[in-house]
């Protein structure tokens, strides 16, 4: 399973994209894994999600996305989404994001540079083939999931 953040938000299993809810359910699946593998409460999603006029029913909801992408993501055994007393976790491998391999190659690159510059440029280019467009234009207008999508962590 893969799950590709740099661009619109997509995962593949099987080399086929799975289908995705709406976009505040996919904003939730790309919180989820942008936080991972920290848990992100409720109150935060709800926030994110619908900003500072939440529906009454906003709870729910982000328990029925939550549930939703428990379904989504069954068949896959590297993958779970957990409910935590902090609020909600998805237990993935780093290397299962396309933003967090992103980083990776990145401050390979960086360390290569001086020593190795041909293998520098071959991890920068691998970097650059994950990046399809602007991260997460389909999950509504979160600022925080993009910017944690930009965002190296080095």
């Amino acid at each position: 399973m893969e799950f590709r953040v740099l661009g619109q938000l997509e995962v593949v299993d099987a080399e086929q994209p799975l289908a995705l809810g709406g976009s505040q359910q996919r904003l939730v699946l790309a919180l989820l894994l942008l936080s991972s593998p920290e848990p992100i409460s409720a109150e935060r999603l709800i926030d994110e999600v619908w900003g500072e006029r939440p529906p009454a029913s906003a709870q729910h909801a982000v328990q029925v996305y939550v549930s939703e992408i428990r379904k989504l993501l069954r068949s896959s055994e590297e993958v779970a989404v957990h409910t935590t007393p902090a609020g909600y976790a998805i237990d993935v491998a780093p290397e299962l994001i396309d933003a967090r391999r992103f980083e990776r190659l990145l401050q390979e690159a960086q360390d290569a540079l001086a020593a190795d510059p041909a293998r520098a440029q071959a991890l920068f280019e691998a970097a650059l083939t994950l990046w399809r467009g602007p991260p997460l234009t389909d999950c509504g207008d979160s600022e925080l999931a993009r910017l944690e999508a930009e965002q190296p962590d080095f």
